[in-house]
């Protein structure tokens, strides 16, 4: 018996030594493990395009340079209701994105020529809950600003750094629960300016990126392995206690019968 709880006992070692090599293994695989990414510009299959605001009889104030380049540019006069702009479109069918939720954020590098020193990055969320009729109009608006200097090299955008536009909470009447940033379903990403003037821009580089597994998905799980390993090993010893003690239990009945049996053969002597 004791040699049989000494086998246990090197197993439950075994197990524990092999468990924590194994977890120091995947935090250091998780580490270096290459991040999954989603090129989203240069892209085939990504269709891009340019907006703008002209009143009537006016020029349009935005035009391509070299369209196959992403190059265009932008007159955003004061009197304008809104900037010219540059939008992504993931799907021809606006109600359908691209899940970006499991990204942690983007790469992007632009060249610029023109006066403003900040950009607004902007991506419109769909979802069927909010949809107004329209569902361009009614995805949700989220957005960030980013210097121009931050532009010129490759600079990482973190998606957590977007936040819903109060403009369109108001003029949709979103209720709060729906107000939140949504990035599961996005339709359109894109860049528009805050401040008049002329702009002139070329877009070299966005991609998207992440880790394949997420830091609370991947800690989570190896405490889960540990809490299995751990709830296994104490029901493990319970069941030998609880064997062991039945053994145990069973010798003294016997012992008590045989004792029992050593009476009555002493009588009758």
């Amino acid at each position: 018996m004791a040699k049989q709880r000494y086998t246990k006992s090197n197993l439950y070692n075994a197990l524990r030594l092999g468990a924590g090599l194994l977890t120091v293994v995947a935090m250091v695989v998780n580490q270096y493990l290459p991040d999954k990414t989603l090129i989203v510009h240069p892209s085939e299959v990504v269709d891009h395009s340019i907006y703008w605001d002209s009143k009537e009889g006016e020029e349009p104030s935005a035009a391509w340079v070299d369209e196959k380049q992403d190059h265009w540019r932008c007159s955003f006069l004061d009197h304008h209701d809104f900037s010219c702009g540059y939008s992504l479109s993931f799907n021809p069918d606006y109600r359908k994105g691209v899940d970006l939720s499991q990204f942690s954020g983007f790469k992007i590098k632009l060249q610029y020529k023109g006066d403003a020193q900040r950009i607004r990055i902007f991506m419109r969320n769909y979802d069927s809950v909010i949809d107004r009729g329209d569902p361009l109009q009614s995805a949700k608006f989220q957005s960030t600003v980013i210097r121009i200097s931050d532009l010129q090299t490759e600079t990482f955008v973190k998606l957590s750094e977007f936040s819903v536009a109060e403009w369109w909470v108001r003029a949709y009447d979103v209720p709060r629960e729906h107000a939140a940033p949504q990035r599961d379903n996005v339709i359109t990403f894109g860049f528009d300016f805050l401040t008049a003037g002329e702009h002139e821009i070329k877009v070299e580089k966005i991609e998207f990126s992440g880790k394949w597994i997420s830091s609370e998905i991947f800690y989570m799980s190896i405490l889960g392995v540990w809490m299995v390993l751990i709830i296994w090993e104490g029901l493990s010893r319970f069941y030998i206690i609880y064997r062991e003690s039945y053994r145990s239990k069973k010798q003294i009945i016997e012992l008590q019968a045989s004792y029992k049996q050593l009476e009555v053969e002493k009588r009758e002597f």
